[in-house]
């Protein structure tokens, strides 16, 4: 039942446009207005008497105790970004700023308003994606799958192990353009996109080099393993033109094993590249390893 302090600042509180609740010492929740529980899609009975941590998700408790405890102590904190789980199961990112309200210099309770942030947090979350994936396929673009390359490389250097990469090259693509136009070319590189990828593990990465070319990494494994995925997609690529009609694009694939003799992901790139060249102008579908 709520005390007579617990009333007034309900009384205070109810018409908030923002939503609020009230927690004891303890975490647990004692009182939560109507826009409250308008955003979790709560009624009130069912989330009182209950601890405020049992509707955060996973990912957010970790440090809930301690930044508790720190607010009690300090007596307020600001912009405490949080992920609540709503009735429905629907995570819900919030930005939680809280007071402890305090009677004869003992603190009581805290009150806590939130800010519904999933909209801001979604689009940042959007932008991160653009700045990683390429626009055309999906794949990551060429600086985020360089950067993969590096990271594996790193990793390589400390612990040991095999690293190969394959870089793919769509032959012909000028003519391809230039007979189809830009959209059957645009369609060519979304295919090639979704070819180079179906075969990958867990840990392979794949990303769009730029143009017409990709690389997919391939960690913990050989160049002898990176001909073994290589060899599924000798068959080249089938492009749609409409109409039921398609035509078959050829792939020229270049193999780079990392070594002691390749001092960084450029060098391995561009042993990639070379290995890949002859095949690309003659314009079939081939598979090479560098220095095989």
């Amino acid at each position: 039942m709520l005390g007579l302090t617990e009333d007034k600042l309900a009384e205070i509180f109810e018409h908030a446009p923002l939503p609020i609740h009230i927690l004891d010492t303890k975490g647990t929740l004692r009182w939560v207005n109507r826009q409250w529980q308008n955003l979790l899609g709560f009624r009130s009975a069912e989330v009182l008497g209950k601890q405020f941590a049992a509707f955060i998700a996973p990912e957010s408790r970790e440090d809930l105790e301690d930044q508790f405890q720190m607010l009690l102590d300090k007596g307020s904190l600001r912009d405490q970004e949080l992920r609540l789980t709503r009735k429905d199961g629907i995570a819900l990112d919030v930005s939680a700023s809280s007071r402890v309200i305090y009677h004869n210099g003992k603190a009581l309770y805290t009150h806590c308003m939130l800010f519904d942030i999933s909209k801001r947090k979604q689009m940042e979350q959007k932008l991160k994606d653009m700045s990683l994936t390429d626009y055309l396929t999906g794949l990551y673009n060429r600086s985020a799958i360089l950067e993969v390359l590096e990271t594996e490389i790193k990793r390589l250097d400390r612990y040991g192990g095999e690293l190969s990469i394959l870089l793919i090259n769509i032959n012909q693509m000028e003519g391809i353009i230039n007979k189809y136009g830009h959209s059957v070319g645009d369609m060519a590189v979304i295919q090639a996109g979704k070819s180079v990828g179906q075969y990958k593990r867990t840990p392979d990465c794949v990303g769009r080099y730029g143009g017409n070319k990709f690389i997919i990494v391939l960690p913990e494994t050989g160049a002898d393993g990176a001909l073994v995925y290589a060899e599924r997609l000798a068959y080249g690529i089938n492009v749609p033109l409409g109409d039921g009609k398609q035509i078959t694009v050829a792939l020229s694939l270049g193999i780079a094993e990392f070594n002691e003799d390749v001092p960084d992901a450029d060098a391995l790139v561009k042993n990639a590249s070379d290995a890949m060249q002859e095949g690309s102008e003659e314009g079939k579908s081939t598979i090479a390893i560098y220095g095989a």
